[in-house]
């Protein structure tokens, strides 16, 4: 039905009803009823003839009858000192007794009074509306008795507008069947052709010549709205998601307000952009929307976070319009920054061309051959000109390694995987981004067993590069405020992605630190400065307690002793100590086994010794030296002479 079908359908009730009972619209919350009511059912019926009530957390049936008298007197009413009594003026047996409740007056007015009371208001020929039924904090069952009264004894015309589903799933739905069946003549489902009421809402934003006047212009062949056809398909698309709960034109009000304000910002500095520009926000922001509205994603749980710029954009948006980060920003973070925004609408022809291109690598199945190809020249040329971020490069190769699974050897792709390896040479990234990426893969189809030991054989030579690249990096400090605070940094960084690549960095700085050249650095420092550097060294080395090293989040490296107790100690915790007897059975012990097991691969047991930092020891006894032939010198001051001397002792504990 549309929403013409609809009105002729309620307008016909209103009028020609004689059964004393009430109709009641139904759907899920966010279909439209509201705007519907407002904009389309109000409007044909007019305005003097419809009363519209929200119950939405009201807690008393006199609340209803309150909010009734209110909603029509509002424009009439002046407070004044008999103001109890004014609430009388009201038509209607039951609300009159509602009213009466409410102010707690316990008056029995002449019949010649109540009779003035009912003529004042008139609503015998209004269509009471009752919004929010599922929200409202009274008994349903309750409401129904109320509105029953309304129909059956006062002869009174009342539109119910709820989400029944909810109603249905509440304690008392049994009840509320019962007395729905007296109550309620017909119930009609909303399921109003989306494009209606988003053309709607979007005349709402279309004011002057702005950007929705301008996109609202686009029409198709059969003059129908070009933008409307787009917005419906991402909603129809995003409920097809989530299981029929993404079509929510809620969402779409706030989308089409965030848009507002954005370009309201963007204006405002002055900032030039394409149509086009302003069509990727705003499509972007819908798609989004509707999962922000939604808090997450109801099938993966999977809270709203940009986590990279190649896969986050079409899973925060959707895979025709991809959110732009800068909306993201605005909308989660409410951050705008004008020059990060001028540089989205520089780099945006080439952004638009590596999403589309990536869009078809990582859903390679549902092209072409030649279409891939294509893609692959494409995203091979961002690379070369630097468009494509390195840090991406990881789940690019697991993609195109998934390809090769699939389809063989392509020439193209052994030549961009060797170019990503040029690239990460010599370019700007963040190493532990790339290393997670690759190792973690979060795109692409399973490989065969056939692939899975040239991918894994290419790891490792990506893993090399990274890891010389990381050790660049952090070797490369100075000994000051500013060379501290950056060593600190990376030291995070590398702490809180792979645990092996930490180690393999702990392990290549010990050899590359120039310990002689550090320690004439560091008898020149400021004492904080000095203090400052022992805490990172102290968290690239230092251990806890016997049994586990500090490495942050990464994986510790327990001693075997310490598993092996942790694990002879956990059967016991099933015995009845006045017994002595075990409820350990044989399928518990099965699953400890194999737990102990997969915490030994965790946790590297067995490789414990071995993995005690290579040139670790050789470094650090090094740099004691160092450090001792460096602070006799009587011209030293004594407050660093005593950080030095400190330094020197935690040197001595991470060694022993």
């Amino acid at each position: 039905m549309n929403t013409e079908e609809y009105t002729k359908y309620i307008s016909n009730y209103f009028k020609n009803n004689k059964t004393g009972g009430a109709i009641m619209l139904t759907s899920s919350w966010g279909r439209g009823k509201s705007f519907y009511i407002d904009n389309c059912l109000i409007k044909s019926l007019g305005k003097e003839r419809c009363v519209k009530v929200s119950l939405y957390g009201l807690k008393h049936i006199e609340d209803i009858s309150k909010a009734i008298y209110f909603e029509i007197r509002a424009k009439k009413w002046q407070p004044k000192k008999n103001e109890q009594l004014t609430a009388f003026a009201l038509a209607g047996r039951t609300v009159v007794r509602g009213i009466l409740s409410y102010f707690k007056i316990n008056l029995k007015p002449q019949e010649e009074e109540l009779q003035s009371l009912y003529n004042s208001i008139d609503l015998s020929e209004k269509l009471i509306i009752f919004e929010d039924v599922e929200r409202s904090d009274i008994p349903i069952v309750d409401i129904m008795g109320y509105v029953n009264n309304l129909c059956e004894q006062d002869g009174l015309k009342v539109l119910l507008v709820a989400n029944e589903a909810v109603i249905e799933s509440a304690d008392k739905a049994e009840e509320y069947y019962k007395i729905k069946e007296k109550t309620v003549i017909d119930t009609i489902t909303f399921n109003c052709d989306i494009e209606d009421p988003v053309k709607n809402i979007l005349d709402g934003f279309a004011v002057g010549k702005n950007n929705f006047v301008k996109i609202l212009k686009e029409k198709d062949s059969g003059n129908k709205s070009i933008t409307v056809k787009k917005i419906s398909a991402i909603m129809q698309e995003d409920a097809k998601t989530h299981k029929g709960n993404g079509y929510n034109l809620r969402s779409l009000i706030f989308a089409c307000q965030k848009t507002e304000d954005l370009f309201r910002e963007v204006d405002s500095n002055k900032i030039i952009y394409s149509q086009d520009v302003f069509e990727a926000c705003f499509f972007g922001i819908i798609a989004f929307s509707l999962k922000f509205k939604r808090g997450y994603y109801q099938d993966k749980k999977m809270p709203l976070i940009w986590k990279n710029d190649l896969d986050s954009p079409a899973m925060l948006g959707c895979e025709a319009y991809p959110l732009l980060k800068v909306c993201y920003d605005y909308i989660k973070e409410q951050k705008f920054d004008c020059v990060i925004f001028r540089h989205t609408v520089e780099d945006y022809p080439q952004l638009k061309i590596k999403e589309s291109n990536w869009r078809k690598l990582n859903n390679y199945p549902e092209y072409s051959f030649n279409e891939l190809l294509d893609a692959i020249k494409v995203i091979s040329n961002l690379i070369e000109n630097g468009t494509f971020p390195l840090e991406e490069c990881g789940t690019l190769v697991y993609t195109l390694f998934s390809i090769k699974a699939t389809l063989g050897k392509i020439d193209l792709i052994t030549h961009l995987l060797d170019l990503i390896k040029k690239e990460l040479k010599k370019g700007k990234f963040c190493p532990y981004e790339v290393y997670s990426k690759i190792t973690n893969p979060t795109a692409g189809m399973a490989l065969t067993k056939e692939t899975v030991g040239d991918y894994d054989e290419y790891k490792k030579e990506i893993a090399g590069i990274i890891v010389q690249k990381a050790l660049k990096e952090l070797v490369s400090f100075t000994v000051d405020e500013a060379g501290i605070s950056q060593f600190h940094r990376l030291i995070d960084e590398y702490e809180s992605g792979s645990y092996e690549l930490f180690n393999s960095i702990r392990k290549g700085f010990a050899a590359k630190l120039d310990v002689e050249k550090l320690a004439d650095s560091l008898v020149k420092c400021p004492p904080q400065t000095i203090s400052n550097f022992c805490k990172g060294f102290e968290k690239l080395y230092n251990f806890r307690d016997s049994g586990m090293p500090y490495t942050g989040n990464a994986k510790p490296v327990i001693k075997e002793k310490t598993i092996n107790e942790l694990f002879e100690e956990l059967p016991r915790q099933f015995k009845d100590g006045s017994e002595g007897r075990t409820y350990l059975s044989d399928d518990d012990k099965e699953a400890i086994e194999k737990f102990k097991a997969a915490f030994e691969r965790k946790y590297d047991v067995a490789n414990a010794e071995k993995s005690h930092l290579a040139n670790k020891d050789e470094t650090i006894l090094k740099l004691i030296d160092a450090l001792n032939s460096k602070i006799g010198d009587d011209k030293i001051d004594p407050i660093v002479k005593h950080h030095l001397v400190n330094f020197i002792g935690k040197l001595k504990n991470i060694y022993n």
